[in-house]
């Protein structure tokens, strides 16, 4: 089976090669892909994300996710239906490393 080689330019990709990085601890060596259709939550906001969907996720961290948040520059009151479509992949990227899993 051939394997992808992954996209560096998709805004979606993230990794941290340096301690000198503004990003998080934790996000080195992380893959995947965020999906930031989010048709059902289009009017919530990313702390109402994280409210009613950090339950199913044991190991999630709403200190990251803020971290997260920050370090994004991500409006945390502002609806899902309101944001540009980077503040969306940004909202659901700093959702998807806070809940602490190694392949997103």
């Amino acid at each position: 089976m051939h394997r992808a080689e992954p996209n560096t330019r998709d805004p979606t990709y993230a990794t941290s090669a340096s301690s000198s990085s503004p990003l998080p601890q934790g996000i080195q060596g992380v893959r995947g892909h965020i999906l930031t259709e989010l048709k059902r939550a289009r009017q919530l906001t990313a702390r109402e994300l994280a409210n009613t969907h950090s339950g199913f996720y044991p190991n999630f961290s709403l200190n990251s996710f803020n971290e997260y948040l920050q370090v994004f520059e991500v409006p945390e009151n502002r609806p899902f239906e309101a944001m540009s479509l980077g503040q969306k992949k940004k909202a659901v990227l700093g959702f998807a490393l806070a809940t602490m899993t190694p392949v997103l």
